[in-house]
């Protein structure tokens, strides 16, 4: 650096401090004219910013391991300037003295803040309550969290805070922070404060947490989406003994009865199973799919408005009950209980009818392939649906197809390959897949439909890539009528 003494050939190192100056003992070599240089051991003051074109008011940086010493040792009077010392990232030796306890009693330097916006007062309110008259609450650091934040999450604000509403850039107020935290005061009362961003509550906050009193009344406060404070509540298990609002609503029809049912915290009695969303769907359904309906549980018929039974729901998850005799339900597909039974992979042992096919021309079969629940010796996989999907399609369509299938091209009735419907699974096509040029009946080749979604194949290198990409292009520009000429 043009100016530093190492541009010079001088060598510098640390030796303490004088007054309130750093001091560096410094040895450098003759003059050029044959007059000696300054002594070895010379105490000379330099102000070490860093960069030495700075101001010379600019704090000084030390190491960390000094700040330390400087702190414990102590004995600095009010104002003085060894207190902004600080180390590469502004952490200054009243920082660590805030820390660690050590401020004297009278400390005025609260707004020394390192490169964070971090200040004194917000370290010292983490470990201890500020003094009584201190009252700048609302200094706040680079990210808009003030004092009043940090002294929310410690439990350190002073009895009679009233600056609640005080939000950092996320628009998070002081009271969330309390409430996240489990501080807020007996007697708060300020529950709709809602943040900046999602509009949720103090209210939900504190309900997450769990921190709500005892008392609390107000449950119909709803934040985002419609959400209400006993929605919160429900979803991370903390409605209270005695919660008696179940139909309470969001903006989607769902209750507090299916969050609850979810969780598994409905109560016992619990007798509103019919209770249903906007899509139709019951407290009922919710609960058979996690198992969690109550034994004696007779309301199987309960159907949604795709005409999906509470029995339905069940058996995709295995949970019917041992001597369920509902297997005739249909939905308005025409899809038994059986099919689901199918799917899910929990038909009794005695079942023998699975040629049994839905409005669709759907078998049981095509339900068990979709679920990987294929009978032992199963040879039929080209057994067609009224829309000339085979059994390999569903089968696909679930990641289950059998080891060693090479029948890839196989096109259902719309010209959709095996090889397409394996695309669309959560398992995807196998890793040693190679047929990606492979198109459907509308021309679409399986390395189109992958790019489409976002997926890249392993197996091309970039200019088969770029060339695919190419071509994929000019096919829909064609499509749209696009004339090249």
């Amino acid at each position: 650096m043009r100016g530093s003494p190492r541009g010079q050939g001088l060598s510098v190192q640390p030796a303490g401090l004088i007054g309130s100056e750093p001091v560096l003992t410094v040895r450098s070599p003759p003059r050029e004219d044959g007059t000696a240089g300054l002594g070895a051991g010379t105490p000379v003051t330099v102000q070490e910013t860093g960069d030495r074109r700075k101001p010379k008011d600019m704090p000084k940086r030390i190491a960390t391991k000094e700040i330390k010493r400087l702190a414990r040792v102590g004995g600095f009077v009010r104002g003085d300037s060894r207190w902004k010392l600080s180390n590469a990232g502004g952490w200054s030796v009243a920082h660590q003295a805030a820390e660690e306890g050590l401020l004297p009693e009278g400390f005025g330097g609260w707004d020394i803040a390192d490169d964070n916006g971090w200040s004194v007062a917000h370290v010292a309110v983490c470990r201890a309550p500020l003094p009584k008259d201190f009252s700048a609450w609302d200094m706040a650091d680079c990210s808009g969290r003030t004092v009043a934040h940090a002294a929310a999450a410690a439990g350190h604000l002073p009895d009679g805070f009233a600056l609640w509403d005080l939000a950092d850039e996320e628009g998070i107020t002081v009271a969330h922070f309390a409430a996240h935290h489990g501080t807020l005061p007996e007697g708060f009362s300020r529950w709709e404060i809602h943040d900046g961003w999602s509009f949720m509550t103090v209210a939900h906050t504190a309900a997450e947490e769990g921190h709500l009193p005892q008392d609390f009344n107000s449950w119909d406060l709803c934040g985002l989406y419609g959400e209400t404070v006993a929605h919160t509540a429900a979803r991370f298990g903390h409605l209270p003994d005695g919660f008696g609002d179940w139909m309470l609503t969001d903006n989607y029809g769902l209750t507090v009865a299916h969050v609850a049912a979810r969780k598994g915290l409905l109560p016992p009695g619990f007798d509103m199973w019919e209770l249903a969303d906007e899509w139709g769907i019951t407290v009922a359904h919710v609960a058979a799919r996690k198992g969690l309906l109550p034994p004696g549980f007779d309301m199987w018929e309960l159907a949604d408005h795709k005409g999906t039974t509470v029995a339905h729901s069940a058996a995709l998850k295995r949970h019917l009950p041992a001597g369920f005799d509902g297997w005739s339900m249909e939905d308005f597909k025409g899809v038994t209980v059986w099919h689901a039974a199918a799917r899910g992979g929990c038909l009794p042992p005695d079942f023998n009818d699975w040629e049994l096919r839905d409005r669709r021309g759907r078998t049981v079969y095509h339900f068990a392939a979709r679920g990987g629940h294929l009978p032992e010796g199963f040879d039929r996989w080209e057994l067609k649906d009224s829309g000339g999907r085979t059994v390999y399609h569903f089968a696909a369509r679930g990641g289950h197809l059998p080891d060693g299938f090479d029948r890839w091209e196989l096109m259902d009735g719309k010209g959709a390959t095996v090889a397409h419907h394996a695309l669309l699974s959560k398992r995807g096509l196998p890793a040693d897949f190679d047929r990606w040029t492979l198109v459907d009946g509308n021309g679409n080749s399986v390395l189109d439909e992958a790019l489409d979604m976002g997926m890249l194949p392993k197996g091309l290198n970039r200019n088969e890539m770029l060339k695919a990409v190419a071509i994929r292009k000019v096919r829909r520009m064609e499509r749209d009528g696009y004339d090249f000429k």
